[in-house]
């Protein structure tokens, strides 16, 4: 009987034990979600701005012509 109640206990230790790595990895998925979006928002900011480059680039080309 004291085995059963040692192996439950045991279980249980493990059970916690893997809620906190489950927490973990949540956590950690979120923060790379963010730096995703944020590196997206870049990658969106810069396009803008190559953008308007290319734009000008073309109307001094005009110009030039």
């Amino acid at each position: 009987r004291e085995t059963l109640k040692q192996e439950l206990s045991k279980a249980h230790q493990e059970i916690k034990e893997g809620e906190a790595i489950i927490a973990s990895h949540n956590t950690e998925i979120e923060n790379m979600n963010h730096i995703i979006s944020e590196a997206d928002d870049e990658k969106f900011r810069q396009k803008k701005e190559l953008d308007i480059i290319k734009n000008e680039r073309d109307i001094l080309g005009t110009q030039v012509i």
